[in-house]
């Protein structure tokens, strides 16, 4: 299965503890700032990722709440026809309004036909099978 995924972290930037639950809004950008629509976003583990669940994940000042991304690098039709290199992405955390839009380098294309999966966000501890800091 061609699906590549990237862990992401929202830092606590705050001096007062906050409390996240569920799944964050995600949008990727192609290089010119505009949205790649995808076709279908889905909430849960991606095949490489797996989902830790909506559980409320206190972070204090300073730390990060970490949840991952996987898509597909092929439309439905198993081509490539439309895929896009990211240039950026865009969160809203879980229960938030505010959009934090970051660059990103990501080696794989996405693919609008192909959809995305998100996790929920967890401690760095709640990814059994990686490490979303190394």
């Amino acid at each position: 299965m061609r699906q590549p995924a990237a862990y992401f972290g929202l830092e606590n930037a705050s001096s007062s503890p906050c409390k996240l639950q569920g799944y964050p809004g995600v949008t990727f950008f192609d290089a010119a700032g505009h949205p790649i629509h995808l076709t279908r976003e889905l909430q849960g583990g991606p095949y490489q990722i797996p989902d830790p669940g909506p559980a409320e994940v206190s972070l204090a000042p300073g730390a990060t709440g970490w949840f991952g991304v996987g898509w597909i690098v092929e439309n439905r039709d198993g081509g490539h026809v439309g895929c896009i290199a990211p240039g950026a992405i865009s969160v809203v955390p879980p229960g938030g309004s505010t959009r934090m839009r970051i660059p990103v380098r990501l080696r794989a294309w996405v693919c609008p036909d192909g959809g995305a999966i998100v996790t929920a966000i967890g401690h760095r501890t709640s990814f059994r099978l990686s490490d979303p800091a190394a």
